[in-house]
């Protein structure tokens, strides 16, 4: 059996909970409407971009450029963000802890902006 030298745990959806419906069904309270939403405007793809480096102003602008219409709803990913991570897991957390008290190499990845 191969000795486990190093453990890594993703922070989003493993640590800490995320979900962007969380603010959006207030701010867009017709799922379908705010489905549309995120698979046509603030996608999982332009989010990403984000993640790797491109700045919310960059982001916003070329958006807003595209749908002049979503200009609020756009600048709300943003503004509401910290809303998309209300808690962490507490059991996968205290694993983590675990694994750090007993000596483990652990190591947190996020690709979050």
């Amino acid at each position: 059996m191969t000795e486990i030298r190093h453990i890594v745990f993703d922070i989003g959806r493993v640590l800490i909970h995320y979900d962007p419906d969380l603010p959006f069904s207030r701010l867009i309270p017709d799922a379908e409407e705010r489905k549309w939403f995120f698979d046509n405007v603030c996608t999982h793809d332009w989010n990403l971009e984000q993640d790797r480096g491109r700045t919310w102003a960059e982001a916003e602008a070329l958006l807003i450029g595209e749908y002049p219409g979503h200009a609020e709803n756009i600048r709300n990913f943003r503004r509401h963000w910290h809303e998309m991570v209300p808690h962490a897991y507490d059991d996968s957390v205290a694993i983590m802890i675990g694994l750090i008290e007993a000596g483990h190499d652990v190591t947190m990845l996020t690709n979050f902006a």
